[in-house]
């Protein structure tokens, strides 16, 4: 039951191997398939940046592909069963396959921009943020009498298909459960009997006063935890929105109005990304102002950044200039400590007490502690619980019925797994389910965090108590 809420398929690939071949090969199939957003990102880079007639860009290209992969969530969701990382592919590859549609006209590179945004949000609904962005740049040829309305509904509509296709199968499991195709998001307009009356959110980083998001950039920079639950730095961004309030600038007006004839892809190209990633920024400002679902933005804003100097300068001075910002990226980045990767430790590798082995039932207390589960019995039972949701299971819904029903049987031998003692919101989940501590609480061997785990016994209670 772990991750009840979160299109397993995206994690499935890390389970199996982290099962089937150990945490170091996992470890390496999660780089290499985070490390494939080099691909897509080549492509939009080669489309701003084109090699001039007389004067190559290579070393232009080259440097901003490195700045944007200078990206703090990025590297630290490396060898992590994260999925951010990850679906930043589809995400900058949604973002190429448009400007493609832009620079050639061939429709089939916008519906193939449709269905790589959409399915990256129906493996996550997260990514879905940037379709706004998408949206927005899309309208702009279309209100300038460029293409047709139909043309224009081409790519929403290969996004609703990319969607289905990779989370259809959940949307309909969800709402034959449920009773809410997306639980347990927008549950205020669907009203499952599963979760609160609310819609399910994490609004504990989204700012509260037009000051405080403008700011971000700023806080980023000098790094902190303003938007993340972990310390990091990046300056790129700041640097990106600078160069862009410069490209507005009537001041340097003239001098882009010589420069474009040297350029050979339509103008508006780096427009189009600068007004995809404000809108991107936005939305996502809006929606949660959690750092890692803005991780495709920060590879963009290195992208912007490269492209900006070289339409404001001279090949010589913006490669110059693009190597100074470089140094100083790679040299003030600072990159979250999540607790789970390192290049010298084997840290998913649990050791699990010989009597929890068997286990019937294991309470998963926080995030993100689901790795654990893949350490014990196919038979054992998960059941993830965050605290930070701060809800008990009073409802007689079908989780709680299916839990309690499985505690009821002869068998069963729950336990709960915490980083430390686990909280008071998690006893009183517990207690609802009439679980109780009982005994001395064992360190699982193995991973490296701030706070070890622990797994802990639990004693069943008088089922009559519990809620």
């Amino acid at each position: 039951m772990v991750h009840t809420y979160l299109n397993p398929l995206i994690y499935l690939p890390w389970y199996a191997a982290t099962t089937l071949a150990g945490p170091k090969f996992a470890t390496l199939l999660q780089c290499t398939v985070q490390s494939t957003v080099i691909f897509p990102l080549m492509g939009v880079v080669r489309i701003l940046l084109p090699d001039r007639k007389n004067a190559s860009r290579l070393p232009t290209q080259i440097l901003t592909v490195v700045l944007a992969l200078a990206s703090p969530m990025l590297w630290s969701e490396a060898g992590t069963s994260f999925a951010d990382a990850a679906l930043a592919t589809p995400i900058v590859a949604s973002l190429y396959f448009y400007l493609k549609w832009r620079r050639s006209g061939d429709d089939r590179n916008l519906t193939l921009s449709g269905l790589c945004l959409g399915v990256a949000a129906g493996l996550k609904l997260t990514c879905g943020i940037y379709e706004p962005g998408l949206l927005l740049i899309g309208v702009m040829p279309f209100v300038r009498g460029r293409i047709s309305f139909q043309t224009l509904a081409m790519q929403p509509m290969a996004f609703v298909i990319g969607l289905l296709a990779s989370s259809g199968w959940l949307f309909a499991l969800c709402f034959l459960k449920f009773g809410n195709p997306v639980f347990p998001y927008f549950n205020s307009v669907f009203h499952a009997v599963e979760g609160a009356n609310r819609s399910y959110r994490d609004t504990a980083y989204v700012p509260h006063s037009l000051l405080s998001a403008l700011s971000f950039p700023l806080r980023w920079a000098q790094g902190g935890s303003i938007t993340s639950e972990l310390f990091f730095r990046d300056i790129r961004p700041l640097i990106a929105l600078a160069l862009i309030c410069a490209l507005g600038v009537g001041l340097i007006a003239p001098r882009l109005r010589r420069q474009q004839c040297e350029h050979t892809e339509p103008p508006d190209l780096l427009t189009d990304v600068i007004a995809f990633f404000m809108a991107s920024l936005v939305v996502w400002m809006c929606a949660f102002s959690i750092q890692r679902y803005f991780l495709p933005g920060e590879i963009i804003s290195g992208v912007i950044i490269g492209a900006c100097l070289d339409r404001l300068f001279s090949a010589r001075f913006s490669v110059a200039l693009l190597i100074v910002i470089e140094v100083a990226s790679f040299a003030s980045l600072r990159i979250s400590d999540w607790g789970h990767t390192n290049w010298l430790r084997t840290t998913y590798d649990l050791t699990i007490p010989a009597q929890f082995r068997d286990a019937t039932m294991v309470f998963i207390a926080g995030e993100p502690f689901a790795f654990a589960g893949t350490f014990f019995s196919p038979d054992a039972t998960l059941v993830g619980m965050t605290d930070w949701d701060n809800r008990e299971p009073s409802q007689n819904s079908p989780f709680t019925r299916q839990i309690k029903e499985e505690l009821a049987t002869a068998g069963a031998k729950p336990a709960v797994i915490s980083a430390g003692p686990p909280s008071r919101t998690a006893l009183s989940v517990l207690a609802a389910y009439g679980l109780e501590l009982t005994r001395q609480c064992e360190k699982l061997g193995g991973v490296h965090r701030d706070a070890p785990l622990q797994i802990c016994p639990l004693s069943k209670g008088d089922a009559s108590t519990a809620r």
